[in-house]
């Protein structure tokens, strides 16, 4: 593209918009020559495994992060859930068949209405 294209370009723009695309050229084109090593600091990439000439002891017991729960402790969680369990059970659903009984009234009792409703043209 010729120079004299990009000046009737960056005329044609509003000063907001030629602001904003040089900025954004500028900033492509610094993320172009940056490399990790430029971002971070030099003793924090890692270099590698380093060979000692031994094979590493897995057989060290690890320290725990922090104190272990006791015998006792854990018993006393176990029964202080099984509480909050048993008290956010639901109620016993009611009798299957007084139940539908007692929806097939409703659908009758409610399609009477609705067709009453319907015949007279009130809403």
């Amino acid at each position: 593209m010729k120079i004299s294209h990009l000046r009737a370009m960056v005329e044609m723009m509003s000063p907001r918009r030629a602001t904003a695309a040089a900025l954004a050229a500028a900033m492509l084109s610094s993320c172009a020559s940056a490399t990790i090593e430029d971002a971070v600091p030099q003793g924090a990439l890692p270099s590698g495994p380093v060979d000692t000439g031994r094979y590493p002891n897995l057989n060290i017991p690890r320290p725990a992060a922090t104190e272990q729960m006791t015998g006792e402790e854990r018993a006393a969680m176990l029964r202080e859930l099984t509480r909050a369990r048993e008290a956010q059970k639901p109620e016993e659903p009611p009798n299957a068949a007084a139940e539908e009984a007692r929806l097939r009234r409703l659908a009758e009792s409610h399609g009477e209405e609705v067709l009453r409703e319907i015949e007279s043209g009130s809403q």
